[in-house]
């Protein structure tokens, strides 16, 4: 813990509790908290998840403490963003009828089931326009994947903050210059294309101008 500017003391959990996430230091019982005081879900549980190089926010929550912005993790995003850092937003929200626990009755977070991304993928949906298909390749390209529909999600079909960052420079070698806060909310290639489909840039004169503008 430590003492704020205030001089109260602020709790912020277990030592062996902290882990990393793309280098950067999380702290599950933070985002608890504010898990906890924005989206109103009285007892959530947050943990760090590391497959294939991937790193991740899983948040679980009981099932009959569901609240209807869990539906939406892109929402639930947009929300969470106003408090928590990006690598600090879950990525995926997981619903359970009890937590685990240990031989001592306390809550087990090595128990804790880990999200097949398989299940958040869905039927190919064919981009219907330019936008669309540029945006659709690059997701397959950082991904690692073979294709990619225009309504998938990109954080929940593998996407991270570092593939996020691939994923804005693949799309700025087409021309397309979108950030990673637009990104973040704009998770589909759908969305991406309503979003940054017309702000096409067509030579490499108007990215660098495009990108002395940004800076």
């Amino acid at each position: 813990g430590y003492i704020d500017a205030n001089g109260n003391l602020v709790i912020r959990g277990r030592k062996d509790d902290m882990v990393k996430i793309n280098g950067n230091r999380v702290e599950p019982l933070e985002i608890e908290h504010v898990v906890r005081k924005v989206l109103g879900v009285e007892h959530p549980v947050a943990k760090a998840v590391k497959v294939n190089n991937r790193s991740f926010i899983v948040r679980y929550y009981l099932k009959n403490e569901k609240v209807p912005v869990l539906d939406d993790p892109s929402e639930a995003g947009r929300i969470l963003s106003k408090n928590l850092t990006s690598y600090m937003i879950p990525t995926y929200y997981v619903g359970l009828d009890a937590f685990p626990t240990n031989a001592n009755g306390k809550l087990s977070r090595k128990m804790l089931p880990i999200p097949d991304i398989n299940e958040f993928r869905s039927a190919y949906v064919k981009p219907e326009n330019e936008a669309e298909a540029v945006f659709c390749k690059a997701m397959a390209e950082v991904l690692g994947l073979e294709r990619v529909g225009a309504d998938e999600d990109f954080f929940l079909i593998g996407g991270d903050s570092l593939t996020a960052i691939r994923m804005i420079t693949a799309c700025a070698e087409e021309g397309y210059l979108i950030t990673v806060s637009g990104l973040h909310e704009c998770r589909t290639a759908e969305k991406l294309a309503v979003r940054f489909g017309l702000s096409r840039v067509k030579s490499n004169a108007e990215l660098h101008e495009a990108n002395e503008k940004a800076l």
